[in-house]
């Protein structure tokens, strides 16, 4: 498994990659949960949304299993600008959201259901949630912020603190969340990883 990530300096150098990304974000926003909402756009089988406009400078992820198909993506925005949270879904919100350079949010976070199952699915969102921290800690991020499932707040995410109450979207129980970055805490994540990784190349995760 690897995760490619896409900078404004690389797009173009990884133009197949950002094809391969846009294109699974349509074949899981649009195909699998595209109905009724009005956040999505897509075109040539790709979505995309202002978020991805080079006025938002975003960092793009994109997470390849072990026969090279990308079954990954996530996104990344500094909250330097309007955030996805505060424009979309100001529900889970209980203030603003500060204009500040290193308090960045993860959006458009998806993983390939249809190819992936069980543990598998664990492992992907592991490895682009530890791929983020990493890009974070790297670049001067000291604050992350994300809307997620309540189910994976509790059982990946403990260490995050909600910013608003929970709410319904898309049908399941979401909370926006946010946390201060440590290297500490990234690396016992990536801990997490390795161990599911040993588990599932043993076939002892389901």
């Amino acid at each position: 498994m690897r995760t490619t990530i896409i900078t404004p300096a690389t797009y173009s150098v990884f133009s197949t990659e950002l094809e391969a990304y846009h294109k699974l974000r349509h074949d899981i926003f649009v195909s699998l949960s595209g109905l009724g909402r009005t956040d999505l756009y897509a075109a040539a089988g790709q979505e995309t949304d202002i978020w991805d406009l080079p006025h938002f400078n975003p960092v793009h992820f994109v997470v390849r299993d072990d026969d090279e198909v990308p079954v990954g993506v996530g996104r990344m925005t500094s909250a330097i600008r309007p955030t996805m949270m505060e424009i979309l879904y100001s529900d889970f919100l209980d203030g603003s959201i500060q204009r500040r350079a290193d308090l960045w949010e993860i959006q458009r976070v998806g993983i390939d259901l249809m190819r992936l199952s069980g543990a598998m699915r664990e492992r992907v969102f592991l490895e682009l949630f530890t791929q983020m921290e990493a890009f974070a800690l790297r670049n001067g991020v000291q604050q992350l912020m994300l809307l997620t499932f309540e189910g994976i707040w509790n059982k990946r995410l403990p260490d995050m603190r909600r910013m608003g109450p929970s709410g319904i979207h898309l049908g399941f129980p979401h909370v926006a969340l946010i946390n201060e970055l440590d290297p500490a805490g990234h690396a016992e994540r990536c801990r997490e990883l390795e161990a599911l990784n040993q588990l599932i190349e043993k076939g002892e995760a389901a």
